[in-house]
């Protein structure tokens, strides 16, 4: 059993209402940079505080059994905003490397991209181009699942950076 440890990067700023994604390596996990320095919202300051982010993981478990599947929900709240997004990956404490697999359960509003450059062996869920509009009035959010990794992979963290947009 290894422990999930979450650590949430919030980042604000504007959107391209072209996006049809973020662009891999961009949650501020250990060797990348985060969406305010990928060069999309670099105009904008990271954790403004305008919004607010839920990192929702299974039912409440703060460990994982090595090979089960967990659903996640990502939100994101801000009643002035038009556009949201997010990206996340799950690293192995230890080395740095992907830590399980994710599964898509709604391809309408997100997708799975790795890295063709640096760190190929990360996978990454983000949003797709409709899944940029609000869930709800507000309110950005997304759903997924987590397939933990095999025994003896230890603890994982979980790299998270969201975008509240006004569609600039």
């Amino acid at each position: 059993v290894g422990i999930v440890s979450v650590a949430l990067k919030n980042g604000g700023g504007g959107n391209h209402t072209t996006s049809s994604g973020a662009p891999a390596s961009s949650t501020g996990a250990i060797g990348e940079t985060s969406c305010a320095k990928s060069g999309c919202h670099d105009d904008n300051s990271v954790n403004n505080s305008l919004s607010t982010t839920t990192f929702n993981f299974g039912s409440g478990e703060e460990a994982y059994i090595p090979g089960n599947t967990y659903p996640i929900t990502v939100t994101i709240e801000n009643s002035n905003i038009q556009r949201f997004g997010f990206e996340i990956v799950a690293i192995q404490d230890d080395d740095t490397m992907n830590a399980g697999s994710m599964s898509i359960t709604d391809p309408t509003r997100t997708q799975i991209i790795n890295n063709e450059l640096e760190m190929q062996d990360r996978e990454y869920v983000t949003y797709t181009f409709n899944g940029t509009d609000p869930f709800l009035p507000g309110k950005g959010q997304w759903s997924f699942e987590w397939i933990a990794p095999e025994e003896g992979k230890g603890s994982v963290t979980f790299y998270l950076a969201t975008v509240a947009a006004n569609n600039d």
